[in-house]
């Protein structure tokens, strides 16, 4: 059984693709299958860079952890995992945006008992998405309230404050970090220091470090766990300006 790309599809037939006795469920913000033909995952239309998602025309990022089953599969040499199907569910219709096949990846290894976790992938897309559908898939969200202009009676005597309301005012899930990328920044002045330590971890995420030719992996700490970001050759970076957010993972009952 094959779809065309973005053809639309029901539920049943989209699920069948992995398989019969498919195990069905929901990941990492996402309904998804996987079985003997193949895995199946299906995902909402959002344009929210903090859950799962289309990323841009090429790529689909998994916001994980992912499943250690699911880890497993996906990691395999490309001749012998299963083809990854990925749909967007528009009601009851389910449209098909080809293959995908892990092209980036970072790992956490949790101290002291150096548990392995996958906790972000990029997924390159067999074709890339067109912009009329790409505009369906990640629909622009405006913000129902701009942020105030408060701070700006604060540039007088308390510039660092001033800034600090500004970033949370636009990003309210910014979350200082001490040290970005384990340094210093006691000489640095006082206004950008602050910039730093409240952006760093946006900025990380949204941008995947570039490969390192001699090792192939970024190393770096957060969250008290050492994340080895591993890069490959073919995921593009989001152009969009997004902000850091929490994904809420919801259940899926499997299909008759």
């Amino acid at each position: 059984m094959t779809w065309h790309h973005l053809e639309v599809v029901s539920e049943r037939l989209a699920f069948a693709l992995a398989g019969p006795g498919a195990q069905e469920g929901s990941i990492c913000g996402f309904d998804y299958a996987q079985g003997v033909d193949g895995c199946v995952i299906v995902v909402e239309p959002h344009d929210d860079p903090g859950r799962s998602g289309v990323w841009n025309p090429q790529t689909f990022r998994v916001v994980g952890p992912v499943p250690e089953g699911v880890r497993v599969v996906w990691l395999r040499a490309s001749h012998s995992r299963p083809p990854i199907h990925v749909f967007v569910r528009f009601g009851a219709d389910f449209v098909y945006l080809g293959t995908a096949s892990p092209c980036w990846f970072a790992h956490a290894v949790s101290e002291p008992d150096d548990t392995f976790e996958l906790t972000e992938c990029l997924l390159r897309l067999s074709q890339p998405v067109p912009a009329d559908m790409l505009e369906r898939v990640r629909p622009t969200t405006l913000p129902t309230q701009l942020p105030g202009v408060a701070w700006l009676g604060r540039l007088a005597d308390d510039r660092v404050a001033a800034l600090r309301e500004f970033l949370t005012g636009w990003y309210p899930d910014l979350q200082p970090e001490e040290r970005p990328f384990g340094l210093s920044l006691a000489h640095l002045p006082p206004v950008l220091a602050e910039f730093h330590r409240l952006t760093y971890r946006m900025r990380v995420d949204q941008n995947p470090p570039t490969e390192n030719h001699s090792t192939g992996e970024f190393d770096r700490t957060r969250h008290g766990r050492n994340l080895n970001r591993g890069y490959r050759a073919g995921c593009s970076r989001r152009s969009r300006s997004t902000s850091p957010m929490t994904i809420a993972g919801r259940s899926r009952s499997p299909t008759s």
